[in-house]
């Protein structure tokens, strides 16, 4: 929800790479055309001329909008020193801008407050500085400050400020409101945000532009609306979010922010009790939030869990057999299966303990999908991890895995019993 990509940008004079397109495929291919005249340009004149940064930057923008984080490091690290060399130049403010928004899509918000604020002190206050350092804050949970900046930014911007501006300071404070405990004043604030950005791009006939701000903020009145009991109103909004998100900035798989707006789809779906619903909606979900540059642990264990819950929880009829059990989970193997790779580098890490809880319940979801053995190995490896976490006790835990894994030994035949022993062992 920042004020972010690609606003305030240089245009290119590359005809067809000028602005944006609002088909993610048109600029995947526009990227591909980027990367190649950057390379072309840096052979030629090198990477400190500015026609080759002008395209690296124009590229980093495009990068930021399809969440390419870990190419975006990388290119961001590949510049540092050009940029770096005058700390007075235009070229080294765009840099820790652009440092600035990765660190914030990678959950590093604490250092992007940091880049922020060096950029304040550059070039001085400024409204769109003070809307990124206000969601900054936001995120960080400073509410007051938070506020205290989309205050501050309104002021900088005037009575008179374009209504997609005003939209974004309105945007924030409603955010920032909400987690203050007012929640219905969020809304009315939300609210106006939304009809601001509809009357920033608009076709020839005056209709909105459909554009991944307006989902972003219509996921935001859904969360709001379902908070305040309007469960109507919030569904209207979420699902309108998953069509804006799919159009401009293409599938959960390869877009967070459609992935996450499908989760909540499918979550509130659940809890009006639509399954069927809701199924292919939190499926779709857990396959882009496990692919997603900036993996994060915790927002997958919730996501496995209520999927687990859709396919066990009472619906008021026949407890289901195993073998419909098994056809349910079936499908969810391969994608828990790339869960497995994204945790292998958090376990040495201070998220060991929540990679543990989402492997136990990887485990009892690998039982009910018929895959015995890999829920012998996985809740052995989540005992082990268990073992060391010192916060909190886990032996409830514990016990819980070893019964799972136990009952997964008793449902194995006898040679395959005997061969999953060994890996009991290894994993201690």
């Amino acid at each position: 929800a920042m004020e972010a990509e690609g606003r305030g940008s240089d245009s290119s004079s590359d005809g067809d790479e000028k602005g944006y397109q609002s088909d993610p495929e048109a600029e995947v291919e526009m990227m591909a055309r980027l990367e190649t005249k950057i390379g072309e340009y840096e052979d030629r004149v090198g990477l400190h001329d500015p026609r080759t940064l002008k395209r690296v930057f124009r590229l980093l923008n495009l990068y930021i909008q399809h969440y390419k984080l870990d190419i975006m490091d990388d290119l961001l690290d590949k510049i540092s020193s050009v940029c770096s060399e005058d700390k007075t130049s235009v070229w080294y403010i765009k840099y820790i801008q652009m440092l600035g928004f990765c660190r914030w899509k990678q959950y590093r918000l604490k250092e992007a407050l940091v880049l922020f604020l060096e950029q304040e002190s550059l070039i001085g206050e400024n409204s769109i500085l003070c809307e990124n350092i206000g969601h900054t804050y936001s995120s960080l949970g400073d509410y007051h400050k938070a506020k205290d900046s989309f205050t501050q930014g309104l002021a900088l911007l005037g009575p008179d400020g374009p209504p997609g501006r005003v939209a974004g300071f309105n945007y924030g404070l409603g955010l920032a409101m909400d987690r203050l405990g007012d929640t219905e004043h969020a809304l009315e604030l939300v609210s106006k945000a939304l009809q601001g950005y509809r009357l920033e791009r608009v076709d020839p006939d005056g209709n909105p532009v459909d554009s991944s701000i307006h989902a972003k903020v219509q996921s935001s009145l859904g969360q709001l609306h379902e908070k305040l009991g309007n469960q109507d109103q919030a569904l209207a909004m979420y699902t309108e979010a998953v069509r804006v998100f799919k159009k401009t900035t293409g599938a959960a798989v390869s877009s967070p922010l459609t992935s996450t707006a499908m989760a909540s789809l499918g979550k509130l779906k659940l809890k009006l009790n639509d399954r069927d619903g809701a199924q292919p909606l939190l499926f779709e979900a857990l396959q882009g939030e496990v692919a997603k540059n900036a993996f994060q642990v915790d927002d997958v264990f919730g996501l496995v869990n209520v999927i687990k819950d859709l396919h066990t929880c009472d619906q008021g009829g026949a407890a289901p057999t195993l073998a419909t059990l098994n056809t349910a989970f079936k499908p969810y193997v391969a994608v828990l299966q790339r869960t497995e790779l994204r945790c292998e580098p958090l376990i040495p890490g201070p998220k060991y303990g929540d990679v543990a809880a989402l492997f136990k319940t990887m485990g009892e979801i690998y039982l009910l999908a018929g895959e015995i053995a890999r829920a012998i190995e996985i809740l052995n490896r989540a005992v082990s991890i268990f073992e060391r976490v010192v916060e909190i006790d886990c032996a409830g835990l514990i016990a819980g895995c070893q019964q799972l894994i136990g009952l997964g030994h008793n449902m194995l035949p006898v040679d395959s019993a005997q061969q999953a022993c060994p890996s009991n062992k290894s994993t201690k």
